[in-house]
């Protein structure tokens, strides 16, 4: 049962992770102050973490107001 539940999590990271880096984030190449260059996966990888970071913070905050009004009602 428990690692059930562990898969679906995991699954669920997973799927978002995808949908992250495929669907919503977009690279190119990007000329850094120090003169290197940023390559156009590494842009696409900074990209679809910062909406993934994005993604949880809003489900952890939707979780936490569900709860939240469903203990109030009681």
């Amino acid at each position: 049962m428990l690692l059930l539940s562990s898969l679906k999590v995991g699954g669920i990271f997973l799927v978002t992770a995808l949908v992250c880096y495929f669907v919503l984030s977009s690279g190119e190449e990007t000329l850094l102050r120090d003169g290197n260059i940023l390559s156009e996966s590494g842009s696409k990888l900074i990209s679809a973490g910062l909406f993934m970071f994005y993604a949880l913070v809003l489900a952890a905050l939707s979780i936490m107001v569900f709860f939240g009004i469903k203990n109030m009602k009681k």
